[in-house]
């Protein structure tokens, strides 16, 4: 009976471990030469990109920050900013923004330390598509 507890702990603490590291990994992990300026005509003067993919880009300024937008690619329709407390873009800190496949705002608020900080603001539209 205690082998299979044994086995049944390593087996639960294994699949802990791996989605916390997948949890940690950066979501721009691909670089293509290819999609380099694929999206540049949607970033600001200031930014320099990082990473680059068929759906999204990773930028960094000047004063060191660092963002991350992902695309609807047909369209290139942004579906969602984030702002990154480092060049890792591991870990989501301040100001983000999402919105639907057709570009309708959604959501925005702020991150600290990946979690939701402050007040955030959704929006959501009825049968009629009027802002509710």
């Amino acid at each position: 009976m205690k082998s299979i507890t044994l086995v049944l702990s390593t087996i639960i603490l294994i699949v802990i471990a791996v989605n916390i590291s997948e949890a940690q990994q950066s979501k721009f992990r691909d670089n293509s030469k290819k999609y380099k300026n694929r999206y540049k005509d949607q970033l600001n003067e200031e930014e320099k990109i990082k990473e680059s993919w068929y759906h999204y880009v990773a930028t960094e300024t000047k004063d060191k920050k660092y963002y991350g937008r992902f695309f609807f690619p047909d369209t290139k329709q942004i579906i969602s900013f984030e702002e990154f407390e480092s060049k890792k873009y591991k870990i989501k800190n301040g100001y983000a923004k999402y919105w639907s496949d057709d570009g309708v705002l959604t959501r925005e608020g702020t991150y600290r330390k990946n979690l939701m900080n402050d007040e955030w603001i959704y929006l959501y539209f009825s049968d009629s598509n009027k802002l509710q």
